[in-house]
């Protein structure tokens, strides 16, 4: 079931009553709604939570290395199967985030330690990886500043020789 949740503005082109007209743009409220299930897995008792958040995070990479057709499918299924599962949108949000941080974690030391910057392709990987797992940029710039100073700090710890045991 549906349940309201607040609401958000949107804005609406209207097109000109007459040729030659101009366009209006118009700011509307409308109520954001969010997908409550009344049995879930864990609800049930079904699953634990921990097996849970498990088989969403799985959701997640296998929505994220999907391709084509289907990842639109994935990327429009994640939170039905997490309302399914019985997870919040919190911790769902939080588990797209663990994941997005660890591939950015890998992603960035991968390129750093091959190419010593990240160019204007690897930008665009991290955007989609960023889109695909709803990391706001903030998120985003947050995760790439903490790889690129761990990384660096890796790196001269190894220049000066003071390499952690």
């Amino acid at each position: 079931e549906k349940r309201e949740v607040g609401t958000k503005k949107i804005e609406k082109k209207i097109p000109a009553e007459e040729e030659g007209g101009e366009e209006q743009t118009i700011t509307e409220e409308v109520p954001v709604y969010e997908n409550t299930y009344p049995i879930t897995a864990l609800s049930s008792g079904a699953i634990t939570e921990q097996l849970a958040e498990l088989c969403y995070r799985q959701f997640l990479v296998s929505s994220f290395t999907e391709q084509g057709p289907n990842a639109a499918r994935y990327e429009a299924s994640k939170g039905t199967w997490g309302g399914i599962l019985g997870l919040s949108s919190a911790k769902m949000e939080e588990i797209g985030s663990n994941i997005g941080g660890m591939v950015y974690d890998n992603y960035i030391t991968q390129m750093m330690g091959s190419k010593g910057a990240l160019d204007q392709q690897d930008m665009m990987f991290l955007a989609n990886v960023q889109a695909k797992l709803g990391i706001t940029a903030e998120e985003g710039e947050d995760l790439m500043l903490k790889t690129q100073t761990k990384v660096l700090s890796e790196e001269a710890s190894v220049l000066f020789g003071s390499e952690k045991e």
